[in-house]
């Protein structure tokens, strides 16, 4: 896409984690650690991101799973880290710590009806995913906003991610479930911003 003169471009990376500690669970605001097969997938992802000039800053999850590998990246790259609590993952309420296989078996309509609409079905005690759209767009825009014509990496989880890209391309919430984000996926935008508007061009996807 043309940039025109009184834009700014900023590139933006944005990079799930890699497999994690206890199996196919509900993971969300659950705690846990890579794998060391994670780490090998992160690695890969970055190695896949250079030998462009590295970024400028590197946003992270408070979660061990992000954070852990965000912050072993600053310190190779010796970059700016700031941990966003907003970035963090969807509360999946009564499914948090639970294999995947044995909510789908013991709650079949429920987990069929959040996957066909999540903007209007929510988890038991869970956060709804409009909640949890809003948080991380709003937290992407702090960013981009103060640091224009820069380089950025975002380090985050599988829902945000999903969330955060229906956002910047205008879908309904509803397309959430309609692509998978793997692990150590990255994606990469480019925003152009100026006084009278933004654009967004997602260059990469998955």
């Amino acid at each position: 896409m043309k940039k025109f003169n009184n834009e700014s471009v900023t590139l933006v990376d944005v990079m799930r984690h890699g497999e994690c500690q206890g199996g196919e669970i509900y993971r969300g605001s659950t705690d846990v650690a890579l794998t060391d097969r994670g780490w090998q997938q992160m690695e890969e992802a970055v190695a896949h991101a250079l030998p462009a000039p590295p970024w400028q800053r590197v946003i992270t999850s408070p979660l061990v799973r992000c954070h852990d590998f965000a912050a072993h990246l600053s310190k190779r790259y010796d970059l700016p880290l700031t941990v966003e609590p907003d970035l963090r993952e969807m509360n999946f309420g009564h499914w948090e710590g639970r294999l995947v296989e044995e909510v789908h078996r013991e709650h079949a309509a429920e987990v069929a009806s959040f996957y066909k609409d999540p903007s209007q079905v929510t988890p038991p005690n869970g956060e709804p995913v409009v909640d949890v759209q809003r948080r991380v767009a709003n937290a992407f825009w702090r960013y981009l906003d103060s640091h224009q014509n820069q380089r950025l990496l975002f380090v985050q989880h599988g829902v945000t991610i999903r969330a955060l890209v229906v956002s910047l391309l205008g879908l309904p919430l509803s397309q959430l479930g309609g692509f998978e984000i793997p692990y150590a996926g990255r994606l990469q935008f480019k925003v152009y911003t100026s006084a009278e508007r933004r654009r967004v061009v997602l260059c990469r996807l998955g």
